[in-house]
């Protein structure tokens, strides 16, 4: 089976560490390992020209002659919809990556995003109320693969996919660290028991929530993150407000040792975003025995279920509240946090695998005489 693996050219340094570009980097190593897939990646510059691996220039248009299934990884930004008509010649997936809610656009608007956000909250509301869906865009899907089943629906109730087309949900993953137990508590942590919150300091992460509803409450939080250059000043208000017991610091590499006895030593980990799916590093607190306080929104309850405490991320009151009783339940049992090891990117690259198989399937079935 050859594939094609398609993300934007950002996607190919090492230093994009987003979650959606470790998403697709983690999975597609997971998939080459596999002895009956030829998997290649493709980075896309232009409507135009991809980009492979190796550096050669081919056009979308050559796309169907070069695999038996495209695989997107994110939607595709405005202005490609010209490459449709090519992605519709092959059974074609997207990861979608995707959440849209109003309280998403509130968050941002408030948090000091652009205030173009606060109209797509009206848009999301519009589709809800009268089901009416964008059809352009996802014509060309055979399948998507979200990462959880929330997200799939959430990205059908707005765009109209192919018909016969699949969704298979793809949960994140993490690389599982066996040493863990091994590791002691960083000498600059705080005395006694702390929360951590990791993540970039962008304003749907919404870290400034978080300081103003823990403020004076007396818990340690360790801020692990590096300021988002597209979205100045959001770290730095974060800073302003914060009281003595928080912690800021800066970006540490989720392959070190002193990022993994972080989370091992923490009591609980805490996401204030607008949503997850649920983020590569709740998954790693998680497993590491810290307890998630994560927002409703994006899946986290697929992942967590009563293992976890949830917030509403627009109000103060309800991070606090979530926090606090998080913090009374304390750590996740033993046998809690390792069910986070079944989370693999060996068991997401079979799924995906799975998934490729459905698709050529039923494009065989239903597409193939159109071609």
């Amino acid at each position: 089976m050859r594939v094609a693996a398609i993300g934007p050219e950002r996607f190919a340094s090492l230093d994009c560490v987003t979650g959606e570009a470790t998403q697709m980097r983690e999975t597609v190593k997971a998939i080459k390992s596999m002895s009956d897939v030829d998997l290649i990646c493709y980075y896309y510059r232009s409507p135009n020209i991809l980009i492979s691996e190796k550096g050669e220039e081919i056009s979308w248009a050559d796309l169907p002659k070069l695999c038996d299934v495209a695989h997107v990884f994110t939607r595709l930004p405005k202005g490609y919809d010209s490459v449709s008509e090519h992605l519709a010649k092959v059974p074609s997936l997207l990861s979608t990556v995707y959440w849209n809610h109003c309280f998403r656009e509130f968050i941002s608007v408030k948090n000091g995003t652009v205030k173009r956000n606060f109209l797509r909250s009206f848009e999301y509301i519009f589709r809800r109320l009268t089901k009416r869906k964008i059809r352009d865009y996802a014509s060309w899907c055979m399948g998507i693969l979200p990462n959880t089943w929330a997200e799939g629906n959430v990205f059908k109730n707005v765009y109209q996919l192919r018909k016969h087309a699949i969704c298979v949900p793809v949960p994140n993953a993490i690389a599982y660290r066996p040493n863990i137990e091994t590791l002691e508590k960083p000498h600059d942590m705080p005395d006694g028991e702390y929360a951590v919150c990791p993540g970039i300091f962008a304003p749907r992460k919404n870290q400034i929530a978080l300081v103003r509803a823990m403020k004076g409450s007396g818990i340690p939080i360790v801020f692990l993150g590096q300021p988002y250059d597209a979205v100045p000043g959001h770290y730095e208000k974060c800073v302003e407000e914060a009281d003595e017991n928080m912690y800021f610091m800066g970006h540490v590499p989720s392959t070190s040792d002193r990022y993994w006895a972080i989370l091992k030593h923490a009591r609980i980990a805490i996401l204030a975003s607008d949503c997850e799916t649920p983020g590569i590093a709740m998954l790693e607190a998680a497993l590491s025995g810290a307890r998630p306080v994560v927002p409703l929104y994006g899946g986290t309850q697929e992942y967590f279920g009563i293992m976890g405490e949830y917030h509403n991320p627009f109000f103060v009151s309800s991070i606090r509240d979530a926090v606090l009783t998080a913090w009374q339940r304390g750590k996740l049992l033993p046998q809690e946090a390792l069910y986070y090891s079944c989370y693999t990117w060996e068991w997401t690259a079979e799924l995906t695998v799975n998934a490729y198989k459905k698709a050529i399937e039923i494009f065989n079935q239903y597409y193939s005489s159109e071609q």
